[in-house]
């Protein structure tokens, strides 16, 4: 019997601090969206300029019939939200983002399209 308690109360604990992890990876994801100030050791110079980019919505061009934006310095990226593969087939950069970069991009994107 305090076996199981035992093994239950280790589950409960790594569950929590998965989750935990998880809601801290989203809300710093949000946080850069939104246009907070983070630390920005997670993010490398190439994402912050192509961030900065978005965010100047004026400068921005669209081109519905292959559902892309394009960055003053001409990178292109796509808004496909359907699937988050296509996204990243059809998006031309000059560097290649990480997983964390590609959601905040997305979020960057989603936030200039609506």
């Amino acid at each position: 019997m305090v076996t199981f308690f035992l093994i239950a109360i280790f589950i409960i604990i790594a569950t929590f601090i998965i989750f935990w992890e998880g809601y801290q990876k989203q809300m710093f994801i949000a946080k850069v969206i939104d246009g907070q100030n983070v630390d920005s050791n997670f993010i490398s110079q190439e994402c912050q300029l192509v961030m900065a980019q978005l965010r100047d919505k004026a400068n921005l061009k669209m081109r519905p019939y292959n559902s892309v934006l394009v960055l003053p310095d001409g990178q292109e990226i796509s808004y496909r939200f359907d699937d988050f593969e296509k996204m990243k087939d059809t998006s031309k950069l000059r560097f290649e983002p990480t997983p964390l970069e590609w959601e905040i991009i997305r979020g960057l994107v989603k936030k200039v399209i609506r």
